[in-house]
């Protein structure tokens, strides 16, 4: 759980999510684009996730818009820490971003309720 949050969390401890996304970015990606034939640019790379992989890709977007352009982010772990929901305010998307954000409805009704705040909060900020 602390790999993958981005925040602390009490239950949890010390947050390692944010090293996590900055090794992607600074370690993983750049070795994938020298070694394969990959389109490196922004327009061309994605992250994608669910439960604390979709928190995770949720804040990777928004900490990192210069390096990913779209983000799937399924079943996130919203209820982690409500910190998202600032960090979201706090670091607002290019328009060109794309995000595909989506729970199941079996999921329970909180996990639906946080998604609508989420979606809520991005069209409040004139995300297309």
């Amino acid at each position: 759980m602390n790999e993958l949050g981005p925040w602390p969390n009490k239950r949890f401890g010390k947050a390692e999510g944010a090293e996590y996304v900055k090794f992607i970015v600074e370690t993983v990606k750049p070795m994938i684009d020298k070694q394969y034939r990959s389109l490196p640019d922004r327009d061309n790379t994605a992250i994608m996730g669910s439960s604390m992989g979709g928190l995770i890709s949720h804040y990777a977007i928004h900490q990192y818009p210069d390096i990913f352009s779209k983000a799937g982010i399924f079943s996130p772990s919203y209820w982690y820490s409500k910190r998202v929901y600032t960090h979201t305010r706090e670091y607002p998307l290019p328009k060109t971003a794309r995000l595909y954000l989506m729970t199941g409805g079996k999921e329970g009704k909180d996990s639906s309720d946080d998604l609508k705040k989420m979606t809520d909060r991005l069209l409040a900020q004139k995300h297309p």
